[in-house]
């Protein structure tokens, strides 16, 4: 069973992979026990499955053009320009690019549950925290000054300096996080 999504020209899927531990059988038994407790064939479990995928990757980008057209239109008002219709589609196209590649990061990462939605994996938020934390501190050394986050374009320049200084600081934010829940964690066991 494949899972498979395609948007603008674009395919977001998933594949079994198989091993000694997982074989084809395995899978398909895993298919019918399931299908067995709710007293449906595994064809339909399977319907499942691929549909809450597609329905997925649908609820990710649910309104993003709306909240990208006005994005634009805001800075166009702003500069006293008309909206560009060309700059708004690639901007819409780009926009739900990212949505996806962001939500199957998020299948990859555990962190979507049932019923929940999407949740913060605490590792990765705590990750985010210490980055900006880093680079606020790195920009006041600096005496540099950071984007406007009041602005759709300044909240977009932040985030790419986040991430930027996230990747160039992975293993020491990763090593201060990992010791900072470590001692939350022990904190809690008291």
């Amino acid at each position: 069973m494949k899972l498979v999504y395609e948007r603008d020209e674009r395919t977001y899927s998933f594949e079994p992979h198989f091993s000694d531990e997982v074989t084809p059988d395995v899978f398909k038994g895993s298919m019918l026990a399931l299908g067995t407790a709710w007293n449906v064939p595994p064809q339909t479990v399977e319907y499942w499955i691929n549909y809450g995928f597609r329905k997925s990757l649908q609820d990710a980008t649910a309104g993003t053009e709306k909240k990208v057209r006005a994005s634009l239109k805001e800075e166009a008002d702003a500069v006293g320009e008309e909206l560009d219709e060309l700059e708004v589609v690639n901007a819409v196209a780009d926009a739900i690019r990212e949505e996806l590649d962001f939500r199957m990061q998020q299948f990859v990462d555990g962190d979507l549950i049932a019923g929940q939605g999407a949740t913060k994996n605490p590792f990765r938020t705590k990750c985010r925290e210490f980055a900006i934390k880093g680079l606020k501190a790195s920009c006041k050394r600096q005496n540099k000054a950071l984007p406007d986050v009041k602005t759709a374009k300044g909240k977009e320049e932040f985030e790419k300096l986040v991430q930027v200084f996230w990747l160039n600081n992975a293993k020491k934010i990763e090593a201060a996080v990992t010791r900072a829940l470590e001692a939350e964690a022990e904190i809690m066991e008291e």
